[in-house]
C-alpha cells in the first residue's frame, strides 16, 4: 500500500485550517507493506496547517514493513505542521512497535526549526514545535532519521516540551537514529543502535529487514533473535560479528 498527502497526512488527518485534522488509529500487522508520504501533514498522523490535533496512534507487529516520510515540516509519524505563529505544531502519536520494521524519515525542515521523525510536527518558528507523544518498543526494528539536529529523531519538534523516551532502556527490539542528511539513509550499522549494550542487541519478536536497505553487524557485536521468532531478511545483512537465532534470507 502506498499513500501520499501534502497538507493532509499520507495516512490520517486531513488539512486542518485553524484546527489540525486528527490522526486516528492505525494498526499495521502480519506481512503488510506500507509506504506513507506526507509534507506539511505527517506521513502517518495528523494533518498540517492547524494546531491542537493529536497524531493518533500507530501499532506495528508481525513482519510488517512501514516506511513513513516527509520532506517538509510534518513529522514522518505523529504531528503535522502548525503554520501560523499562533499555531504550535501538532503533537506526536502514540506509537507502539511490537515487531516488524519502521523507518521514519524527515528530509526537510530548516536549520532553525524542524519536525521529529517520530513525534511532534514543526511549528512556525523555534518556539512552537509539537510535543512528543509516546513511543513504546517491545520488538521489531525502528530506524528514525531527521535532516537537522534541532529536533529529536524520536520525541519533540523544535520547541516541543513533551517527555522523550529513554531509547537506551528499550529491550526486545533494535532502534537506530541518525541526523544530518537530506536523503533517506539506506545503509545502517548496529554499532549506532541507541540500545546496544556491551556490543549486543536482542530482538524478541518477528521482524523484517526490507529490500533496499543494508544492516552491518560489526566485529565483536552480537545480534540475537530470541527462540520462536524469525528475522526475515529481504535486503542485505553484512555479518562481521555474530547473529544468533533464526534468520530467513528468503
Amino acid at each position: 500500500m502506498t499513500a501520499t498527502g501534502s497538507s493532509g497526512a499520507g495516512i490520517g488527518g486531513g488539512y486542518g485550517g485553524s484546527t489540525g485534522g486528527e490522526g486516528g488509529t492505525v494498526t499495521i500487522s502480519d506481512s503488510a507493506s506500507v509506504t506513507a508520504t506526507g509534507s506539511y501533514g505527517a506521513g502517518i498522523g495528523s494533518g498540517g496547517y492547524g494546531h491542537g490535533a493529536s497524531g493518533g496512534s500507530l501499532s506495528i507487529s508481525g513482519f510488517a514493513v512501514v516506511i513513513a516520510k516527509t520532506a517538509s515540516y510534518g513529522a514522518a509519524v505523529g504531528g503535522g505542521y502548525g503554520y501560523s505563529t499562533s499555531y504550535t505544531g501538532n503533537d506526536g502519536a502514540d506509537v507502539t512497535v511490537k515487531g516488524g520494521f519502521l523507518f521514519a524519515v524527515v528530509t526537510g525542515g530548516s536549520s532553525s526549526y524542524s519536525a521529529a521523525a517520530i513525534g511532534g510536527g514543526a511549528g512556525r518558528g523555534a518556539s512552537y514545535g509539537g510535543s512528543s507523544g509516546t513511543f513504546t518498543q517491545t520488538g521489531g526494528i525502528v530506524l528514525a532519521q531527521t535532516r537537522y539536529t534541532v529536533s529529536d529523531c524520536i520525541g519533540n519538534a523544535t520547541g516541543g516540551s513533551g517527555d522523550v523516551t529513554n531509547l537506551t532502556a528499550i529491550s526486545g527490539g533494535m532502534v537506530i537514529t541518525y541526523q544530518g542528511s537530506s536523503t533517506a539513509k539506506t545503509s545502517w550499522d548496529m554499532t549506532d543502535s541507541a540500545n546496544i549494550s556491551d556490543g549486543a542487541v536482542t530482538i524478541a519478536s518477528d521482524s523484517t529487514w526490507p529490500s533496499g536497505y543494508t544492516l552491518t553487524v560489526d566485529e565483536g557485536e552480537t545480534l540475537t533473535i530470541t527462540s520462536g521468532h524469525t528475522l526475515l531478511c529481504q535486503g542485505t545483512i553484512t555479518n562481521n560479528g555474530t547473529i544468533s537465532g533464526e534468520v530467513d534470507y528468503g
